[in-house]
């Protein structure tokens, strides 16, 4: 048994010391390009009426952009969900970080207005502006 993980720890330390700094940039930069494909594909050229199932029974339904003073606001809504919340509708936002690698830009989904249920027969209650601010 000592012996394998001896020689599993031998074969990670091998590879790993393997990969440059300019080769493990190149990768960060190939994740960081998938991140931000992933939100502008899913959210800026997703058809309205495109659903999603989760295991909990929840369905995610996807209502489309509405133009604001503030700029594009992408919705979702929450049908048959434990969760409170109704509707969450999305701004999407290049943030800026600063990394090992140097300084990127990293497309994010930033909640902006969020439609809750109140208690049975309680309605909704509407929560405007950056949320992510908000905790």
């Amino acid at each position: 048994m000592k012996r394998i993980v001896l020689l599993t720890f031998v074969l990670i330390a091998s590879l790993s010391a393997g990969w440059s700094q300019a080769r493990c940039k190149k990768e960060a930069k190939k994740l960081l390009d998938l991140q931000n494909r992933i939100v502008t594909q899913s959210f800026e050229r997703l058809p309205v009426g495109a659903w999603a199932r989760y295991n909990d029974g929840t369905v995610a339904l996807y209502l489309g952009k509405d133009k604001t003073p503030d700029g594009a606001l992408y919705g979702i809504e929450f049908a048959g969900s434990k969760m409170p919340v109704a509707q969450v509708w999305y701004t999407i936002v290049d943030k800026q970080f600063q990394t090992p690698i140097g300084p990127v830009t990293m497309r994010t989904l930033d909640p902006r207005l969020l439609y809750v249920r109140g208690g049975p027969g309680g309605g909704l209650m509407r929560i405007d502006g950056p949320i992510l601010q908000l905790a």
